[in-house]
This record gives C-alpha cells, sequence and structure tokens, in this order.
C-alpha cells in the first residue's frame, strides 16, 4: 500500500501542477485540511481515494483532448461551459461534479479508460 500511495501522490501533485490547481481547489475536489493530509488520509477515507483516482482519470482524458497543451487544458478548467452550464473547476468541487465533467470529457474523446 505505500508503494501504490507513492504513486497516487507523485499522480496528484504533478496533476495538480499541470492544470494549475492550488491546495485549495484540491481540498475542494478530494476533501482534506490540506495536500498532505488529503494524501494522508487516502487509505482510510475512502471517498478521498475515489475522488483522487477520478480526478487522475479526468486529467488523462484532458490532456488526449487538447493535445497535451497544459495552458489549454487549464483554461479549459477555468472557462465557462456551455453543455456543463459552469465552470468545469467550480463543478468539480461539487459533490457529483467531478464525476459529471469526468464523464463530459470522455464522451467528447474517441477513447474509454
Amino acid at each position: 500500500m505505500v508503494e501504490d500511495a507513492t504513486i497516487i501522490t507523485k499522480a496528484l501533485t504533478r496533476l495538480a501542477a499541470w492544470l494549475d490547481l492550488s491546495n485549495q481547489d484540491l481540498r475542494a475536489i478530494i476533501g482534506g485540511a490540506d495536500n498532505e493530509t488529503v494524501i494522508a488520509s487516502l487509505a482510510s477515507n475512502e471517498a478521498a481515494l475515489t475522488n483522487t483516482l477520478l480526478l487522475i482519470q479526468l486529467h488523462f482524458l484532458l490532456t488526449a483532448i487538447v493535445g497535451g497543451d497544459a495552458g489549454a487544458a487549464a483554461s479549459w478548467l477555468k472557462s465557462y461551459n456551455v453543455v456543463l452550464e459552469a465552470r468545469p473547476l467550480e463543478l468539480m468541487q461539487q459533490h457529483t461534479g467531478l464525476k459529471r465533467v469526468a464523464d463530459y470529457l470522455e464522451s467528447r474523446g474517441s477513447f474509454s479508460l
């Protein structure tokens, strides 16, 4: 489990930087008091683990759609989306919003994870 936590921690740290997500954004999306607390609680908090894995999936989906352009990905998250009727980043911070954004991205691509 320690190795799994290390891999998830690295993925979370990298995607947060790539998507220009603050610690406050991560707390709101995943849960926890700060980034370290979020990571430490993954083993004991099923909801936090589920949200973290879904956020990683969302990252892969968005990366593929924007062709690896980090600026475009960060901009998309912070811009109003007509189909979602919200800014994706704000929607991701709501109870079912993270799944809704991931589902939307999956529907936009020609692939499935």
